[in-house]
């Protein structure tokens, strides 16, 4: 039996750590989000229902450890999962 002191130590999770791990569509939402799209709009965009967006958006959130819409495209581009949007002109990302 393996006691929980004998596991080895583990690295505290941090929004980086987690950040390579957004799915091509959960990037897209967020890139889309970033654009200034509110959910329906994201989901007629991309043929989705508004609630997919939403539970999109709600993994984004858990895996950048943040709360919402803001902190999330923040954090995401410090992070650069994100173009930082003082270096583009590209307001609306293409949808693939």
């Amino acid at each position: 039996m393996i006691l929980f002191n004998q596991l080895p130590p583990q690295d505290e999770p941090t929004p980086f750590k987690y950040s390579n791990e957004l799915t091509h569509r959960e990037t897209q939402v967020l890139q889309l989000v970033a654009a200034g799209h509110q959910s329906q709009e994201v989901a007629d965009l991309l043929f989705l229902s508004k609630r997919t967006i939403d539970f999109h958006l709600g993994k984004v959130f858990s895996k950048l450890s943040v709360s919402n819409r803001t902190q999330a495209v923040f954090v995401a581009s410090r992070l650069g999962i994100l173009p930082d949007p003082r270096m583009t002109d590209d307001l609306h990302p293409t949808v693939e």
